[in-house]
């Protein structure tokens, strides 16, 4: 993103910028100058002049003075653009485009999160967000809600960093329609029922008694009893899903065999009566 140049004059120059300065009524000392990882930019007939952490507009009154106190010029009269920015506001994460975005005094999240092209689709809704100069971060959470999400749009400057989380995810796996994994959104708790509605529910082999999530922990994965065929009947409340957490339907085997049974059955009585047809 481009600042114009009449904004630009509140920016605070930083080691990686790309300077055009331009010096009137002398072309042979303007030039591009890249601030070096010291602060300073090398200008002509004054060597070294140290720009970093200052406003553009203070740092032309430095190199201003600085030829004049050399005696180069009498009068002299400096204009710097930045042509390419190395700081501002450090945008990372779960965003369309991840990058350095420039920002003069203060601006708001949303206004960056917009140049970024917005949160990508595997984005959660926790944004932390590092102040410079400020030891603890700062935690937004984004939302649909119209009334909560002003106060979401919080101030953000240059030298903060931004990063937008990725969604959790929860899994269902085993005797159910469709295994898959599922994105957590902001639409409401995830738990038990609604992942096997959204997996298009249990198949006939499913030994719903038997149910459990597999649950990382610190110490390891953890395993958790699910009475799904009571939760299913509403005989037991519905069990809340955290991130990553693992639903496992197990088969009930019987039930397998017998179907297993039944369909060999029908197999050989079809054979029996396509025999029995050619006698």
């Amino acid at each position: 993103m481009a600042l114009p140049a009449a904004d630009q004059s509140h920016y605070i120059i930083s080691p990686g910028d790309v300077l055009d300065v331009s010096v009137f009524g002398a072309p042979d000392l303007s030039q591009k100058a890249v601030v070096n990882s010291g602060g300073n930019i090398y200008m002509p007939l004054i060597n070294y002049v140290h720009v970093a952490d200052l406003h553009v507009e203070d740092a032309q009154l430095v190199v201003e003075k600085a030829y004049f106190t050399n005696g180069v010029l009498k009068f002299p009269h400096v204009t710097i653009v930045i042509s390419s920015y190395a700081s501002g506001v450090v945008l990372m994460g779960e965003v369309v485009r991840p990058g350095i975005y420039p920002i003069v005094g203060t601006g708001k999240l949303f206004d960056i999160l917009a140049e970024a092209g917005g949160t990508a689709a595997s984005a959660g809704q926790v944004v932390t967000i590092t102040h410079k100069g400020v030891a603890e971060p700062q935690i937004v959470t984004l939302t649909s809600d119209p009334i909560k999400s002003n106060s979401a749009n919080v101030p953000v400057q240059q030298g903060d960093t931004i990063v937008v989380s990725k969604a959790g995810v929860v899994y269902i796996v085993g005797e159910v329609y469709s295994p898959s994994g599922f994105l957590m959104d902001e639409k409401g708790q995830y738990t038990v029922m609604k992942v096997v509605a959204m997996a298009h529910g249990t198949t006939k082999f499913a030994k719903t008694s038997k149910a459990r999530i597999v649950r990382r922990t610190s110490d390891g994965n953890k395993e958790i009893p699910v009475p799904l065929d009571k939760i299913l009947v509403s005989k037991a409340p519905d069990i809340p899903l955290q991130s990553n957490d693992i639903l496992f339907v197990p088969t009930n085997k019987g039930k397998q065999a017998a179907a297993r049974g039944a369909e060999a059955a029908i197999s050989i009585a079809t054979s029996l009566a396509i025999v029995a047809t050619y006698r």
